[in-house]
């Protein structure tokens, strides 16, 4: 009763604060998209990367893109795949001759008939940068679109990278009773260089020594590596984030419970209209194999017990896309047939060549078997 009667009293100051909570945070929500439109373009050049793991040279096109130039003009009997999402279709670490699209569109160029060409629009980012990558290249013809997501940092969390994502009213009940705390945080992100998902963007000290089994490894000798910018200096950020099966346990929720994510996947789908579209649920290691626990507990990483992730995360979003009809890519299961078979980097995140061959092989089962590329 005294709550009621403070609230009737003080109504006004809590409208107010309510007020001017919304307008913040829709100054924000229009400073950030502005500043995170693009953040990771680098047209027109050739970069020589060096990683505690793995080395490797490319060029991108003069949009940023790991790729050859983008044609608006399409020649006839030309089937166009645009394959959209983050540093997994960037595909870190391999050569261009065995990255993501090269390997899907060489295999569907050897069925005969038409010419195929897979688009690779693959930057670091979350699902908003996904949908502003589509409106952009609306207009190079495209026959089907494949959207990418990575199940450990696409579905979009409550933290000012990916504040752009959320509803206001999404916002409102995560923030409530931490408006100080929140604002705060922004603050100091604002204030500080964002890190960034990958080094695949400038050319790596020379100082990084390639893994071997034979390597002493430490909590400072991965933080010396994080310095010289040899290894991923997100993952440090990433192990933040507390036991990982409850983080994962956090995210499936999330995505069940928040529309940010589902949302932005549909805005592609939308984008394009009639086109065929296939949703690709990128795994994690974490996910397949325990090998990687040992090295990442000396960044910060917590397993609290040594056993793989469940995919509960994967479970959720299979069940939202049969929902909306959606025709999606799980990898998980072909992954956990051969556990002995390495998909990862045992540091880095994302996949080694084995793990980009074999999602190609099953985008293109896909395609194939659901009649995706007939018409």
């Amino acid at each position: 009763m005294r709550i009621i009667n403070n609230l009737k009293k003080n109504w006004p100051n809590y409208l107010l604060l309510v007020i001017s909570v919304i307008i913040t945070l829709i100054l924000a929500e229009l400073s950030l998209r502005w500043l995170l439109k693009n953040p990771h373009r680098s047209p027109n050049k050739t970069l020589h990367v060096t990683n505690y793991e793995f080395q490797y040279t490319t060029t991108l096109n003069s949009f940023g893109f790991r790729d050859s130039e983008f044609s608006k003009e399409k020649a006839e009997n030309t089937f166009r795949i645009f394959l959209i999402g983050d540093s997994f279709v960037y595909s870190p670490g391999v050569p261009d001759e065995k990255k993501l699209d090269r390997l899907l569109e060489d295999k569907l160029n050897q069925t005969g008939g038409r010419k195929f060409e897979v688009y690779n629009l693959g930057l670091p980012g979350g699902t908003y940068n996904y949908v502003q990558t589509a409106k952009e290249f609306v207009s190079y013809q495209p026959d089907l679109i494949i959207l990418s997501i990575y199940v450990d940092n696409d579905i979009n969390r409550f933290n000012i990278d990916k504040v752009i994502l959320l509803e206001l009213h999404e916002v409102w009940f995560l923030a409530k009773g931490n408006i100080s705390d929140y604002f705060t945080k922004i603050k100091g992100k604002l204030n500080s260089t964002t890190p960034q998902p990958t080094n695949n963007e400038s050319t790596a000290s020379s100082s990084a020594s390639i893994l071997n089994n034979n390597q002493q490894t430490s909590p400072d000798f991965y933080r010396q590596l994080a310095q010289e910018k040899v290894i991923n200096t997100f993952l440090f950020e990433r192990a933040k984030a507390g036991d990982n099966q409850q983080f994962y346990d956090k995210l499936a929720n999330k995505f069940k419970y928040f529309p940010a994510t589902k949302s932005n996947i549909l805005k592609v789908k939308k984008t394009y209209d009639d086109l065929p579209f296939v949703l690709l649920i990128n795994p994690s290691k974490y996910q397949i194999s325990t090998s990687s626990f040992a090295e990442l507990r000396k960044m910060g990483f917590i397993f609290n017990e040594d056993k793989i992730i469940d995919r509960h995360v994967q479970d959720e979003i299979i069940n939202w896309a049969e929902k909306k009809n959606i025709t999606y890519v799980d990898p998980l299961p072909a992954m956990l047939e051969n556990t002995n078979q390495p998909y990862f980097y045992l540091i880095d995140d994302h996949y080694n060549e084995n793990g980009d061959k074999l999602v190609a092989e099953k985008l293109y089962d896909t395609l194939i078997n659901e009649g995706l590329i007939n018409n």
